[in-house]
């Protein structure tokens, strides 16, 4: 028997759709026919009573964990966790000479991966990072006191040295995790820069990383895929899907839409912005006070299922977002055929030639710039193009190949 076993603190249900990309990696790996059982396992609170869980054919384990709060010191209960997992396992009757490989998903959550090679020597553990802040060290309310910084980052440090493979969404992120604590003229956020230069004061250092491979956020293309019935022909649509929080930046789209409606005087415009968070409110009263309330419309999340429809309906996709690992809806959207307008620098920018970064990118919070784009696009329409495949199953094949399965 070979066992692939996947921790990851997200994966979609039938009441959150986070994690959808872990979920089409889990069905990849499935499809790849090289494993006799692929096993997902999803941290849960202490309070939560849920044992397991179903979505679309994949069944989850959910086994408990202790969580500080506001992630203080995280790290610090590490052992307590190990213990926690190790036995909800021993209750499943899983066989630990079985398991080929323990998959992590986030820097925290490679403790269990190196949990289970305790126990098996022969597994090979893989960590996977989905963000440009791999050692974690921007979450919480104490994330700028030092000795939770000190804390938290020499836990990751201490997990990565053992980790046997690193898996990285993006070259963006692979820059980040080896370089840390610097950082060059193509990191955009500020406070990530900020956080990174007190981590060099406590002379925190990348460790050395046996092995490091990067794969691109792949797509279901049985899902996503180009569909002409439900296009608007009278306004030009523009999607953008995120959550509203600082770098995700949604208000460089409402300023360049604000700017191509009341100085160029283009009205037959349309922005569909799905999501919500912290900053939405924000964006709303920006609305309200630019009058573009007709051309703007705010929507829910919606279930991953039905993005596909929601993708073909719209003539562009942005989301001007600058700090972001790679966004599995830039992806999606491209499958469906329908461009996307970018940040430079980014994770997904890494699909795009220097011609088509030129066409497509923009540099951060340039709202002219990126009205001259829409404008562009609405004039005379252009196909975006490139470097790399977005298909799933052919991306998963390729990383079982380098990963030596």
């Amino acid at each position: 028997m070979s066992t692939y076993i996947i921790i990851t603190p997200f994966f979609p249900s039938d009441t959150n759709f986070r994690g959808p990309f872990v979920y089409d990696f889990a069905k990849a790996i499935i499809n790849s026919g090289k494993f006799d059982k692929v096993l997902v396992f999803v941290p849960k609170a202490l309070s939560d009573k849920r044992q397991e869980y179903t979505y679309q054919g994949i069944n989850v384990r959910l086994f408990p964990i202790i969580q500080m709060p506001s992630y203080l010191l995280n790290g610090i209960l590490n052992f307590v966790n190990k213990s926690l997992f190790l036995n909800a396992l021993d209750r499943l009757k899983i066989d630990f000479d079985d398991i080929t490989i323990a998959h992590s998903h986030t820097g925290p959550l490679g403790i269990f991966a190196l949990a289970l090679k305790e126990k098996n020597h022969r597994i090979k553990t893989l960590l996977h990072h989905h963000d440009p802040d791999p050692y974690t060290i921007l979450n919480g309310l104490y994330a700028g006191n030092l000795a939770n910084l000190w804390v938290r980052a020499k836990n990751s440090i201490k997990i990565f040295k053992n980790i046997d493979v690193h898996v990285c969404i993006s070259n963006y992120v692979k820059r980040n995790l080896v370089s840390f604590p610097d950082f060059g003229d193509q990191e955009h956020f500020q406070p990530y820069r900020n956080r990174l230069k007190q981590a060099k004061i406590l002379r925190l250092k990348a460790p050395f990383m046996k092995n490091i491979i990067v794969l691109h956020n792949g797509v279901d293309l049985s899902k996503f895929k180009r569909s002409d019935i439900n296009r608007c022909t009278i306004d030009f649509k523009i999607g953008c899907i995120g959550n509203f929080i600082d770098w995700k930046n949604q208000l460089t789209l409402l300023k360049a839409t604000d700017h191509l409606v009341n100085i160029q005087n283009i009205k037959n415009i349309k922005i569909q912005l799905i999501g919500s968070g912290p900053l939405i409110n924000d964006c709303k009263e920006y609305v309200e006070k630019s009058g573009i309330d007709r051309n703007v419309e705010f929507l829910r999340e919606v279930d991953h299922s039905v993005l596909p429809t929601l993708i073909n309906t719209f003539d562009l996709f942005v989301l001007p977002s600058y700090f972001e690992g790679f966004g599995c809806v830039f992806a999606e959207a491209a499958a469906c055929g329908v461009p996307f307008v970018c940040c430079i620098d980014q994770g997904i920018s890494e699909y795009l030639n220097e011609d088509q970064i030129l066409k497509w990118a923009i540099s951060p919070m340039d709202h002219i710039q990126l009205a001259k784009i829409i404008l562009r696009q609405m004039q005379i329409p252009q196909a975006q193009t490139y470097k790399y495949p977005f298909d799933i199953n052919s991306l998963v094949s390729k990383f079982l190949t380098d990963i030596g399965v």
